[in-house]
């Protein structure tokens, strides 16, 4: 294992370990405190973070700290002290010690557990210690100098699931077998041997729960409390198995505490981020990773989730800590302890950004093919409707003509309409060349800024003598410095065909009046009203038609039919909308949105 696969394990040792845990660098500073220690003492993360170690010492115990740590740093063996530390508010806390090199890093590990002997023994033999001792929250066995049960609460008999009348009065060791050379049999004599207090924690083989235990030697005998503590062990052994999954997948995995807090990441998890540890720690994950893009629907229903006792799934777009777009399937599971408590959220992270990017690629490949059927309609109608009989004139014509003779007045005549069906068909072949080029133009990229208010003058001017020869009136408000991104040619040609139209199809009641709006919309593009006060046409006759190609709503006037199709073109082709409302006898008026630069 290299030296950020340690750097890992030191890492999440430090955020689920119960005791005071502190990590020091050579130079005897603090790299890390522990979450635990840090709630012991008081400080916030960053306060401790590369401060020198006897900033938390109680003055009068430095040096023999210091000594002992020393010592660790030459021997390969675990030393182990006793040591006060100070809380921010400077309170004094007894800590025993064990301080020892990790491996492979350049790091000493000192772990400090508190020194808060239990209550001292009560005489079994008054009914008035009895009854204390039968309110511990602990169990509690008193033995004589010869190993003989002398008292057995009640706390005791519920861990270690045993009547106590069959315990009272024999020796411990033949109480409980199992017991003998495992680590209650080694720490259980050292106490005695020593006449020093012992703090460990063993599995019981008997009843399969992981207790703590303290164990108090006096003249009389040997007092033992002990709790069942199998609940934080086994959470802190599944932590420590999760790490160990976690370094070798290429998932992102989050641990958070109850509230949601983030505890712990994994490589993979930085790797997919850019985000640390040191950057989540004590935050909560979606503060840090969502952005501007980042679906509050999607954050509602999270913390739905949150508030139910099952694991779930979800896609939610995140954030890098470079800013670049993170598309990741979350699966999230809540951790209980037996008693149904919840403790932990396990949290996984599945890069998805190339499966979104397909998604993006195929939902353009339909709008494409899309797009194609409905040129490929069009250009059936173009050849079937508009190709098709001049066509079959000019045939008819070409047939007539070597028939009736050159110098016969039919002659004259069906040369005209043949010239003029023929012309007919070079339009149509024009219109069709039209429709080939804007395709082929329609996903080009188009870096141009354009000038609202230069565009749009030079398209009114193109029009003002056939505005002026119909009385007519063009009035124009452009935001000031408004400009889009787009292509210039495209914002020209929308100008001039809705000038076109509105010129063309005036009401011949009323001298024309065109209203032109250019302004900022309140979602960072440009919002253009055109309005006229024309003749106007049915909108409801004319229904899904009115952009269409060769689609006509007035009579009486020359045209092709082009003029709002090669509009709305260009508006979609620029990423823009395009919306109209017209009545007839009062006018017409067009909505576009397009995006500003």
């Amino acid at each position: 294992m290299g030296i950020r696969d340690e750097l890992q394990v030191v890492e999440h040792l430090l955020h689920s370990s119960s005791d005071v845990l502190c990590a020091l660098t050579p130079t005897g500073h603090l790299w890390r405190v522990s979450a635990a220690g840090q709630r012991v003492l008081g400080y916030a993360p960053e306060e401790l973070h590369d401060a020198p170690f006897r900033t938390i010492l109680h003055p009068t115990d430095c040096a023999q700290v210091e000594a002992a740590c020393q010592a660790a740093w030459q021997q390969a063996a675990p030393v182990s002290f006793e040591g006060r530390c100070l809380t921010k508010t400077g309170q004094a806390v007894g800590l025993a010690w064990s301080a020892f090199q990790w491996p492979a890093t350049e790091l000493l590990l000192c772990v400090g557990r508190a020194v808060e002997p239990p209550p001292a023994p009560v005489p079994a033999e008054t009914a008035a210690g009895n009854a204390r001792l039968e309110r511990l929250a602990d169990g509690y066995i008193e033995v004589d100098t010869n190993w003989t049960i002398t008292y057995f609460n009640g706390q005791a008999e519920q861990v270690l699931q045993i009547d106590r009348q069959q315990c009272l009065g024999r020796n411990y060791w033949e109480a409980f077998p199992n017991a003998v050379n495992s680590r209650f049999d080694y720490y259980l004599h050292l106490a005695v041997e020593s006449g020093q207090p012992v703090h460990f924690e063993a599995l019981s083989t008997r009843t399969s729960r992981w207790l703590e235990v303290n164990a108090l030697p006096a003249a009389e005998g040997l007092s033992i409390f002990f709790s069942n503590v199998t609940d934080r062990v086994t959470a802190a052994k599944h932590l420590e198995q999760l790490a160990l999954v976690a370094q070798g997948t290429d998932n992102g995995v989050l641990i958070s505490d109850a509230q949601g807090r983030t505890e712990w990441v994994n490589e993979g998890f930085t790797k997919h981020t850019g985000y640390t540890l040191a950057d989540l720690l004590g935050r909560f994950p979606g503060a840090v990773l969502d952005g501007p893009d980042t679906d509050p629907t999607i954050q509602e229903t999270i913390r739905a989730y949150f508030q139910q006792p099952e694991p779930f799934s979800v896609p939610i777009l995140t954030y890098t800590k470079a800013g670049e777009k993170l598309w990741v399937l979350l699966h999230i599971t809540p951790l209980y302890n037996q008693a149904g408590e919840l403790m932990k959220f396990i949290s996984i992270q599945q890069n998805i950004n190339a499966q979104k990017a397909m998604e993006a690629q195929q939902a353009q490949l339909t709008q494409d093919l899309y797009e194609h059927n409905r040129d490929l309609q069009q250009f059936t109608y173009m050849v079937s409707h508009n190709l098709r009989a001049p066509l079959a004139n000019a045939l008819g014509l070409a047939k007539l003509l070597p028939q009736v003779g050159k110098h016969s007045p039919i002659f004259d005549a069906s040369l005209v309409r043949l010239r003029q069906s023929l012309e007919q068909v070079d339009g149509v072949l024009h219109d069709l060349s039209l429709l080939l080029s804007l395709r082929d133009q329609q996903h080009r990229p188009a870096p141009e800024t354009v000038s609202l208010a230069e565009v749009c003058t030079q398209a009114i001017q193109h029009w003002a003598p056939a505005v002026g020869q119909c009385a007519g009136h063009v009035t124009l408000e452009v935001a000031e410095g408004l400009q889009v991104l787009g292509t210039r040619a495209y914002v020209y040609s929308i100008f001039d065909n809705l000038l076109s139209n509105a010129v063309k199809y005036r009401s011949p009641e009323r001298p024309l009046r065109i209203d032109i709006q250019c302004v900022a919309d309140a979602h960072g593009g440009a919002s253009i009203s055109f309005a006229d006060n024309g003749s106007g046409f049915d909108q409801a006759k004319a229904g899904a038609k009115i952009f269409q190609l060769y689609q006509r709503f007035h009579g009486g006037q020359p045209g092709r039919g082009l003029g709002l199709f090669l509009v709305k073109t260009h508006v979609e082709t620029m990423g823009g909308t395009i919306e109209v409302s017209s009545q007839v006898g009062v006018g017409t008026r067009f909505l576009l949105h397009l995006n500003q630069r």
